[in-house]
């Protein structure tokens, strides 16, 4: 189990960082190694907030119990005492429990000194100033408290500390403090610290080790003063007159810091993976130079951020790209603020950023410039005034380039991915990709009512979206059911005339373009495609099975076809000819035998027979006697030029013969006064008539498959 990353390391084989010399070393300045007592010496350790000075004085206190056994560590955290007045009675308490310990041949010694501790904190803490340490803070409180405390001793405060620097002296074993968090305190706390250690309790066989960063304490020991100089003066002047030594963390290279980094990464994501150059072009090297050196600089700023890409982890693994997900946890640790502009700023979540960004590059629009993008989110100038900016445009590179969007969709420069992420969850109406690896489990029949279903939770499209850009992550799974199921779902169910475009016919041209972009992605579903489509075939889905068939004729360049770089090439040409051969010969017998023609929603079947050459002389004349009846034609102008489909004057040609074709739609135009077409039959026949009015206009054949 991963140790918790935002508190400091407790133990030595939880070091790093190698610091096991240097706490050695600071043990050696606190405890005299000939006589093995305390050396008196007031250490401070300097380092900024979150630099690692707390996991040294953990090493630093195992250190010292190892080295001597029976050595009293006092750790005394002063942040924890809720006032000023409590400081020094918490302090003296402590010291005095922690000699009380001990049962040895000392104990006398050390019960000695805890009665006189408390003995001394009693006169302390009546408010008398009696040597100008401590503020009358108490006399105000009363003298009849000031002489109750008298009473329990006749001893002056000298008598007293001089008592207990003698009872001290005889205790034969190192009494070391360690104080840590002064640099949490306020002004006249961090004050009340260096007091206590410069003249309450600065006893023989004691020694401070005494945790800050330095600039803080400076800053409030001399915050009385009346100019800034004057305070730093101060505040430094009041620190070489306590601290007897000063020593600096060792210095941390970026270098250690990534690979702790890396490390602690590799704890939470398995998949993690690095290169082994900081030099390389990968993703994560991009990533990581934006974070180094700038927003981590310390250990606490590795751990709140490795700590945030955790709990994230455990959010949205799978649906969002782990090197993302740390980034962005960065971004959260170290830029709060700039994270919240990105829950709530329209640009994230508009069609030139999210899900209409790959809408600009298909349609030749031009996205705002990278200047314009960056300017309007992250302000005039962010890139030269904030560390965070790098990072952002790692994540986000719109905002720095026009190129197309990665094909990696676990990307948050995607919006289902930085909606998962900004969700921290499932968004609303979103399928995880969790729940659809569950569907490949259901029969072929619940597949095919669940497809039905989808569409009226409104989650088709999501599903074909994952289908489509995530369907490596279901390779373990039974293919060929699946995509069988589908293609049988949106299958015309009979052979009937349609009168008007049935929502199918969408359905199943959204489907093909998943089912391509699956193929480019899983060889595993590579592997079974002939096997697919043979078997969506059988159970009528011609129409998904042509398409296929003809994806690959222009893949391999099959059939006198010259090969298209746009298609992902699958498998052996010789075994694809072999299929498409066999499909043709079949395909083509149905269509001279029956009405098969209207058993499909388009006329992409017949475009499959043309390519692999069995669409000839009785095909086209078959198709026109299917097509002499009124009703049968419209319907066939509706599957050829209805919604946004169209074919030219040798598209016409290829299917029925132009001269067929001119006569049958001035038939239908003769006739079509007083009759009331469907929408969709009315919008057929319009554009049918601009292909007979552009019958001389050179046009370009259309009867390719789209790529």
């Amino acid at each position: 189990m991963a140790q918790e990353l935002d508190r400091p390391i407790q133990q030595k084989d939880q070091d790093k960082l190698g610091r096991g010399p240097f706490v050695e070393q600071l043990t050696d300045a606190l405890v005299d190694k000939k006589n093995k007592r305390s050396s008196g010496l007031v250490v401070s350790l300097l380092g900024a907030w979150g630099s690692g000075k707390s996991s040294i004085l953990n090493l630093l206190e195992a250190d010292l119990k190892s080295r001597y056994q029976n050595a009293v560590v006092l750790r005394f955290d002063p942040w924890l005492i809720a006032n000023r007045d409590s400081l020094v009675r918490q302090f003296l308490s402590d010291l005095g429990n922690a000699l009380s310990k001990d049962a040895g041949a000392a104990s006398k010694a050390a019960k000695k000194a805890r009665e006189l501790l408390s003995e001394y904190d009693d006169v302390i803490n009546i408010g008398i100033d009696a040597v100008g340490l401590l503020s009358f803070s108490l006399f105000s409180s009363g003298l009849k408290a000031a002489k109750g405390a008298l009473k329990k001793t006749e001893k002056t405060l000298h008598q007293l500390k001089t008592e207990i620097n003698e009872t001290i002296k005889d205790i034969p074993y190192p009494i070391v403090v360690l104080i840590d968090e002064v640099d949490r305190l306020d002004d006249s706390e961090v004050l009340e610290i260096m007091r206590l250690v410069k003249a309450v309790a600065d006893f023989p066989n004691v020694s401070y080790l005494i945790a800050y960063d330095v600039d803080r304490v400076v800053e409030a020991l001399g915050a009385s003063a009346r100019t800034a100089e004057d305070a730093g003066n101060r505040g430094r002047a009041y620190l070489e007159k306590i601290v007897q030594h000063q020593v600096f963390l060792p210095a941390l290279f970026e270098a250690e810091l990534i690979e702790m980094f890396r490390g602690e990464v590799k704890t939470v994501a398995s998949e993690a993976e690095f290169p082994d150059s900081r030099y390389s072009e990968d993703r994560y090297t991009v990533v990581e130079n934006a974070i180094f050196p700038t927003l981590i600089k310390t250990p606490r700023d590795l751990k709140r951020c490795v700590g945030i890409f955790r709990t994230l982890y455990l959010m949205v693994r799978g649906e969002v790209n782990w090197i993302d997900l740390l980034g962005y946890a960065t971004l959260l640790a170290k830029a709060p603020s700039l994270t919240e502009r990105i829950k709530s700023d329209p640009i994230f979540f508009s069609s030139d950023f999210g899900r209409g960004g790959a809408a600009y590059l298909r349609y030749g629009m031009d996205a705002p410039s990278a200047a314009e993008q960056l300017a309007e989110v992250l302000g005039e100038n962010y890139e030269r005034k904030r560390p965070e900016a790098k990072l952002i445009q790692a994540l986000f590179p719109r905002f720095v380039e026009k190129a197309r969007l990665s094909d990696d969709h676990t990307r948050i420069e995607h919006y289902r991915a930085l909606s998962f992420l900004i969700r921290q969850g499932t968004p609303p109406g979103s399928l995880p990709l969790r729940a659809v690896q569950n569907v490949f489990e259901l029969s072929s029949d619940e597949l095919v009512r669940y497809f039905g279903d989808s569409v009226s939770a409104g989650q088709f499209d999501d599903l074909n979206y994952i289908l489509s850009y995530h369907y490596a992550s279901f390779d373990n799974c039974d293919h060929v059911k699946f995509w069988t199921a589908m293609a049988e779902w949106c299958r015309k169910p009979d052979r009937t005339i349609p009168t008007s475009h049935d929502p199918r016919v969408g359905y199943l041209e959204v489907i093909e373009g998943s089912f391509r972009s699956a193929v480019g992605k899983s060889p595993q579903l590579a592997n079974v495609i002939l096997e697919i489509v043979r078997t969506t075939a059988d159970v009528g889905a011609v129409e998904f099975a042509a398409r296929v068939l003809r994806d690959q004729v222009w893949a391999h360049g099959l059939f006198g076809r010259e090969g298209r770089h746009d298609f992902h090439k699958v498998g052996k040409a010789a075994d694809w000819e072999k299929a498409c051969q066999e499909f043709g010969a079949q395909w083509k017998e149905e269509h001279l035998a029956s009405d098969w023609f209207f058993g499909n929603w388009k006329e992409s079947p017949v475009w499959f027979l043309s390519d692999v050459g069995a669409w000839d002389e009785p095909c086209v004349q078959r198709l026109n006697g299917l097509t002499e009846d009124e009703a049968a034609f419209e319907a066939f102008v509706m599957m050829v030029f209805g919604r946004h489909y169209r074919v030219d004057r040798s598209g016409a040609e290829k299917l029925m013969g132009w001269d067929n074709f001119a006569r049958k739609l001035t038939r239908l135009q003769n006739g079509s006064a007083g009759r009331e077409f469907s929408n969709d039959v009315r919008d057929a026949v319009e554009k049918a008539k601009d292909s007979v009015m552009a019958r001389d206009r050179p046009t370009p054949d259309v009867d390719e498959p789209a790529a």
